[in-house]
């Protein structure tokens, strides 16, 4: 008797962030394909429903060559089954660093729990070392999400849908940066403080596909 094929290996939706201010322009590279080209300070790719979950080797080489022997970052990074994740490649004092994220299962019907509700999630990627917090309707207003540190980030945090006037301020209340952002429901966004203290940026990410 013939044996039975070997089931297919799972795969995981994952989009990659250039959140490196001071970075050069990048290829990455998954274990010999290289998945984006070009990848540039605050780009984000789409997410790519394509990858083989499990662990991978993930390399950052400089954009157009095709000489992996002169990646920047190479990294063995476990990419989990049925998840949508996001990879943000930031400056770790001074050289590539990797956070991975994890959004949601693939599968999972979660649309309905978050009723008229949104949610938020905020990664701090901002090189000035200090804890940040999202706030709402002024720089002293009520925390929304927060107090995150250097280099980590939030879970998600339900806020009812609406526009919103937030502001990114470190822990002791300084402002860093405002955005007025509409929160429509039943949609879930990350939050990422990317730059330096003295020119701090936010990409605001929608992470799950209408």
């Amino acid at each position: 008797e013939p044996n039975p094929p070997a089931p297919p290996r799972m795969e995981c939706s994952v989009r990659f962030v250039h959140a490196f201010e001071g970075g050069q322009a990048v290829d990455i590279w998954l274990d010999g394909d290289k998945i984006v080209s070009n990848a540039t300070y605050k780009s984000v790719s789409a997410y790519d429903a394509k990858i083989k979950a499990g662990n991978r080797f993930v390399r950052l080489v400089p954009a157009g060559s095709s000489d992996t022997s002169q990646a920047v970052y190479r990294r063995l990074v476990s990419f989990r089954s049925f998840m949508k994740m996001t990879a943000v490649f930031f400056d770790g004092d001074g050289d590539w660093a990797l956070l991975l994220t994890q959004e949601r299962f693939t599968y999972a019907d979660e649309w309905t729990a978050l009723g008229d509700s949104s949610s938020v999630k905020l990664i701090n990627v901002n090189s000035s070392a200090n804890p940040i917090k999202l706030v709402k309707e002024t720089a002293s207003g009520p925390t929304v999400v927060g107090p995150v540190g250097i280099f980590t980030l939030s879970p998600y945090t339900p806020v009812i849908q609406g526009a919103y006037k937030f502001f990114i301020v470190t822990a002791t209340g300084d402002e860093m940066k405002s955005l007025d952002f509409p929160l429509e429901p039943k949609k879930r966004y990350s939050f990422i403080v990317v730059g330096t203290l003295a020119s701090p940026e936010v990409l605001t990410l929608v992470d799950d596909p209408v």
